[in-house]
């Protein structure tokens, strides 16, 4: 991304950023797949509040069906986020 005049590569980003920059490209790459499933582990490394945004926002990307499922793995308890699946153990 750019930061004024200056570019900012992925190699910069911090893994959460990497992984949702390279999710965003994988979806990209993959727009006419018939099935689309983003995974993303380690969201535990999101504090509480990111972790909803990432998740509310993949909600809407599967509502919209810009996406097929999303799966995401954190070891944190979540509470319940209407219209979304949660498996826990």
């Amino acid at each position: 991304y750019r930061d004024g005049k200056r570019w900012v590569s992925h190699e910069t980003m911090s893994g959460m950023e990497q992984a949702l920059v390279y999710m965003g490209l994988g979806v990209a790459l993959a727009a006419k797949s018939k099935i689309k499933i983003v995974v993303l582990d380690e969201m535990g490394i999101l504090d509480g509040m990111r972790e909803w945004m990432v998740i509310e926002r993949m909600k809407a990307l599967v509502e919209a069906g810009t996406i097929s499922q999303f799966v995401g793995m954190t070891s944190r308890i979540v509470n319940d986020i209407e219209g979304v699946e949660m498996i826990r153990r």
